[in-house]
């Protein structure tokens, strides 16, 4: 049990990539390594997309719906991807705003952007081992969290599908619409570490 908790705990650590950002930016770090958000998601989701296996494959001899944790680690994995693709590929390129790079980097905010629905899935896993009512608590503010990611992904999907003339999330409103993504993941990390502070030792 000792190392699904540990698995966990590092799986959670993706859902504060706002909060590693922020103090980036205080310390002046941020300015130090390019002002790189793939850098950052890049070894954020390295750690949690360890995690999220480990997890899933301990989770799996005690939960019958452990599966439904595949997802989040599909969309971790996914993001990790697109991050190391960022940091190496699209710098290179003599267009950086064109093809592939718009594919990696919309790729990675799509990925980025499921992390909240996709967690929900992982607290109706872990309901075999955790408390049950601690994961429905969980997972309504998870489910609260996606009603933003849903918006800014039907938004995304409209506009490359040539059914809305422009994005309604565009600057500043999108930048604004991703801090109060950040700062719901950044909730969904602090009730997944508390899931697990409450896991039987």
């Amino acid at each position: 049990m000792a190392q699904f908790r540990s698995a966990l705990s590092a799986t959670a650590l993706v859902f504060f990539w706002l909060p590693a950002i922020t103090a980036l930016v205080i310390t002046g770090f941020f300015s130090a390594i390019g002002y790189s958000f793939g850098l950052v998601f890049l070894i954020l989701g390295l750690i949690s997309s360890v995690g999220c296996i480990g997890a899933l494959n301990y989770l799996r001899r005690f939960s019958r719906h452990w599966y439904m944790g595949l997802p989040l680690a599909a969309a971790l994995i996914t993001g990790t991807v697109c991050a190391f693709l960022a940091v190496t590929v699209i710098p290179a390129l003599a267009t950086p705003g064109g093809f592939p790079g718009m594919l990696i980097t919309g790729s990675g905010t799509v990925a980025l952007l499921c992390l909240a629905p996709c967690s929900i899935l992982l607290f109706v896993s872990l309901s075999s081992v955790g408390e049950r009512n601690d994961l429905i608590a969980t997972a309504l503010v998870s489910g609260f969290v996606s009603l933003v990611s849903a918006a800014m992904l039907l938004d995304k999907a409209f506009f490359a599908l040539n059914l809305s003339a422009q994005e309604m999330f565009r600057h500043p409103m999108g930048e604004a619409m991703m801090i109060f993504y950040g700062m719901g993941t950044t909730i969904i990390g602090i009730l997944l570490l508390m899931v697990v502070r409450r896991l039987p030792e």
